[in-house]
């Protein structure tokens, strides 16, 4: 996590750079192809960082999912066997009363 957060952060800070650098050459300087190409690399490895993200974040809701459905499951099979309990309790009672 430290890795991944150190990373977006890298990238942040470097992200405004970029747009200062769009600024400036929007405003009249060209492009070159270097500057182009380092332009399309910093924006596709901050899409990158980005869908990583969102991956860790959909694999944590699915692992939040699956352990809410698990104790769903835990308490359901509970009150199963309460119920069976009290049904137990009360034919028991009811064949001591005869």
């Amino acid at each position: 996590m430290m890795l991944k957060e150190s990373v977006e952060e890298w990238f942040l800070k470097h992200s405004k750079v970029v747009s200062m650098d769009k600024k400036s050459v929007i405003s009249g300087k060209s492009f070159d192809s270097k500057s182009s190409y380092l332009l399309a690399k910093l924006e596709e490895n901050q899409r990158k960082v980005e869908l990583l993200a969102r991956a860790e974040a959909l694999h944590e809701k699915k692992k939040a999912d699956r352990e809410a459905k698990l104790q769903l499951k835990i308490k359901d099979e509970e009150l199963e066997i309460q119920t069976a309990l009290q049904i137990t309790d009360a034919r028991t009672k009811i064949i001591e009363e005869l």
